[in-house]
């Protein structure tokens, strides 16, 4: 993957410092701002940590990419909360083209539950994940980052 071009934002404050590195994400033709952050202590020796492979996303943000190409998406469950033992079990599945339907429901999940969401730059896979289930996300078309 080509070199990630990113802007950095540092906040200090009373024992620590906050950097925040946003970057450009092209998904087709949309294009996204990622953040990454970085909590220096001020406590511990202060290095300059390299970048780390995750992106993270807003839930609305990801709602959209979704929504905006609906056909080409790969979608692998990892884990899907069952009320019969009262928490999350895992899932064996492999990752294939989702059915609208099933998108749509996800993307209300994402909007109702309190989903993370990052791409990571290594596996080329979105991760969701809450307490109710996790999901991981490949996008069959042109992405890169600007």
């Amino acid at each position: 993957m080509n070199q990630i071009k990113y802007k950095t934002k540092t906040r200090e404050f009373k024992s620590y410092m906050k950097k925040t590195k946003t970057a450009i994400l092209k998904i087709g033709e949309k294009k996204y701002k990622v953040k990454q952050e970085e909590y220096v202590y001020f406590d511990n020796e202060m290095k300059d940590y390299p970048l780390r492979p995750e992106w993270y996303l807003t839930k609305t943000q990801m709602r959209n990419l979704l929504k905006a190409y609906p056909e080409k998406w790969l979608l692998k469950v990892k884990s899907r909360f069952d009320g019969m033992v009262d928490c999350v079990m895992p899932v064996e599945d492999e990752f294939s083209f989702v059915d609208s339907e099933i998108l749509e429901s996800i993307s209300d999940d994402i909007r109702c539950y309190s989903y993370r969401t990052h791409y990571n730059t290594e596996t080329g896979v979105f991760n969701l994940w809450s307490c109710v289930g996790a999901y991981e996300f490949k996008f069959d078309g042109e992405l890169q980052f600007l």
